[in-house]
């Protein structure tokens, strides 16, 4: 990471599939220290006034009025009046084109007053595009170490980053070069293995799963056979829980308790012991996101509320 002095931005791109949770925890570590902060997602076919509107949300401003049409240029304007002369700390997440990103940045005032803009991408031109083709601004995630692999793994199977069974070390090694360093890939496969019978035969099950392209060419295709994994070894009422997902829009953030009244009126939660449908129905929410399934979103009274 390195600043640039001329303007207000330090601009990140990262074209791994975990550069969300990275720069989600830098926006949660030093957002304290800026004036107002920021963190929204863009994906690949955004809606600009509704995508606005949610940063003017992110960002504590009123409520858009949502009665009559607002044009783009008049919510960036509002965006732009807001943060003028403060210092914030501003997440675009998972931006996939360079006129969308030539949109969002007309809403950033460029006050040179210690503010910071962090951007995540997938697409290198993007990168660029956000760094004004300065290659010192680009921050590429590089794939984990054999050791930050492992102690990723065994931290999410064991609760340890150094008890592993004797028996398990082996097959351990090599599922983690099938992996590559990818820590998407790593953290899904150790979410699996926590939910497996801890035992040599159950470990080489998962990894003869994984085949044997991903040690050499781990692609998006590859990750999404991984991810396919996942989703295959859920059990059958998660895995219904689940396909519910795909009515959502990608990166909306979805309430828990909406989510489980919806199953409940489907029929997909079942009633365990007599105990409560809702409680039942936020065990498997709640269970989804221990299997890396889903991904939190806000916590209240330390409760998973929201996720994506």
């Amino acid at each position: 990471m390195l600043e640039r002095n001329s303007r207000w931005c330090r601009l990140w791109a990262s074209v791994v599939l975990v550069k969300l949770h990275f720069a989600k925890q830098v926006h949660d570590k030093i957002g304290s220290l800026f004036d107002c902060k920021a963190f929204f997602s863009v994906s690949q076919r955004p809606d600009m006034t509704e995508l606005l509107n949610n940063f003017q949300l992110k960002l504590g401003m009123r409520d858009p009025d949502t009665s009559r049409a607002r044009k783009v240029e008049d919510i960036i304007e509002e965006l732009r009046q807001h943060l003028k002369e403060k210092r914030y700390l501003i997440v675009v997440d998972d931006v996939w084109d360079q006129p969308t990103w030539n949109t969002i940045k007309c809403a950033f005032p460029e006050d040179i007053n210690g503010s910071r803009v962090v951007v995540t991408t997938r697409v290198e031109d993007v990168a660029a595009a956000a760094c004004q083709n300065d290659g010192e601004g680009i921050y590429k995630m590089k794939p984990l170490s054999e050791q930050n692999s492992r102690m990723l793994l065994l931290n999410r199977v064991f609760g340890s980053k150094n008890d592993c069974l004797p028996q398990l070390k082996e097959v351990m090694a090599e599922i983690l070069k099938k992996c590559h360093g990818l820590p998407l890939a790593v953290i899904t496969i150790a979410s699996l293995l926590a939910n497996k019978e801890t035992s040599r035969k159950s470990w080489e099950s998962i990894r003869d799963s994984l085949g044997t392209q991903l040690a050499t060419n781990p692609t998006l295709e590859e990750m999404k056979s991984i991810l396919n994994l996942s989703y295959m070894h859920l059990p059958a009422h998660l895995r219904a829980c689940f396909l519910y997902f795909g009515m959502y829009p990608e990166d909306r953030e979805i309430w828990r308790d909406d989510l489980v009244r919806q199953w409940l009126a489907d029929g997909l939660v079942s009633n365990l012991h007599g105990h409560d449908l809702e409680d039942v129905g936020r065990s498997y929410f709640n269970e989804l996101i221990n299997r890396s399934m889903i991904q939190h979103g806000m916590i209240c009274c330390e409760e998973v509320v929201t996720c994506r």
